[in-house]
């Protein structure tokens, strides 16, 4: 008997609903293949243009909710959540308005208060916990001022209590998944850690060669020094090994990245730093404008066996000036002979 989650269980015993995330590959990777439906979700992004799509794909899904009656619980811990990407897609009716409802928390804590009053939330179809990341790291830092380090100078002590309200959390969720008559979606929402790392591109010549000489000199013969390039990594603050995954339906990264067309004409990831020459011819062709940056997902599912090793798939999508997803395997490419593409982006508008 294959073991399941408890999010898998979840899934198999609520109300047959799905609802789309405009994008059929990401539809496709989710647990059933067909879309997001009970359970818990998790959307991690990047703030600003780089981090364009999460809010996209997320608003894609609470306008399947209010368009099929349901209601959508939003709560937030700031007044910056980006109602207005919601509000300018061409989807969005005015009476959808009266389906949303906003609850303003201070911290984890008032989070946690508030899901132990489970049949608050019977009215809700979805419900989306905004700056979730951002609360989950305060919380830890509060944790480990409040209890201090132990003896040696760690901070296990703090850190596990704090995995078992976290939980605890979780637990609560999952019982207002469990117990509606909606089929409820729970999403967790917000930016992700980023840090930068040096890549080592190739060795550079360092001698005194002007390049409008004549007659360069012999390349062989001089010394030479490394050449880096600076690069960005964003992590999530719930670390894809962390056990809480055991909770998530699925978690959905998104973040901008370079982008080429293989021998096959498909899509991937450019400047692949697995591989030397590649990653140098990636940012030969970055630097002549022959490589773009699109909108990028990583889903990430795992099984009760498979918690350190979850299953993953990518893929690229777009996004129209009206803030509407755009599936780019229903979008036309254009590859001229020297490798250059146009995607043509329909407006959502017309």
């Amino acid at each position: 008997m294959q073991p399941q989650t408890l999010g898998q269980l979840l899934e198999t015993s609520a109300p047959e609903r799905r609802f789309s995330s405009g994008i059929s590959k990401l539809d496709a990777a989710l647990p059933g293949k067909n879309g997001f439906r009970t359970g818990i979700y998790d959307i991690s992004g990047t703030v600003g243009y780089v981090g364009l799509g999460a809010y996209e794909i997320l608003f894609n899904v609470v306008l399947g909710v209010l368009a099929s009656k349901g209601r959508v619980l939003c709560v937030q811990t700031t007044n910056k959540f980006p109602w207005l990407k919601l509000q300018k897609n061409r989807r969005f009716r005015p009476e959808y308005g009266d389906q949303i409802d906003c609850i303003d928390v201070g911290n984890l804590v008032d989070v946690i208060v508030l899901f132990k009053s489970k049949r608050f939330f019977d009215p809700y179809s979805m419900i989306i916990l905004d700056s979730f990341p951002g609360m989950y790291a305060e919380s830890i830092r509060n944790m480990k001022a409040l209890i201090g380090p132990s003896a040696n100078g760690d901070y296990s002590e703090p850190v596990i209590k704090f995995y078992q309200s976290a939980r605890k959390l979780f637990h609560l969720m999952q019982q207002v998944c469990t117990n509606s008559q909606h089929g409820t979606m729970i999403f967790t929402v917000g930016p992700m850690d980023i840090f930068n790392q040096k890549v080592l591109i190739h060795a550079v010549e360092d001698s005194d060669y002007d390049s409008t000489d004549s007659d360069p000199p012999d390349m062989d013969a001089a010394p030479k020094r490394p050449a880096y390039i600076n690069q960005q990594i964003f992590v999530p603050t719930i670390s894809l090994k962390s056990d809480l995954n055991s909770y998530y339906n699925g978690r959905i990264i998104v973040y901008r990245d370079w982008v080429l067309e293989n021998a096959n004409n498909e899509l991937v990831s450019g400047l692949d730093n697995k591989n030397q020459s590649v990653f140098e011819n990636s940012l030969a062709l970055m630097a002549s404008g022959k490589m773009k940056c699109l909108p990028h997902f990583l889903c990430v599912t795992s099984s009760p066996s498979h918690l350190r090793d979850p299953a993953k798939l990518t893929g690229f999508f777009l996004v129209d000036n009206n803030f509407q997803v755009i599936d780019i395997a229903h979008t036309a490419v254009n590859v001229d002979a020297d490798g250059n593409f146009d995607l043509e982006i329909p407006d959502s508008q017309e």
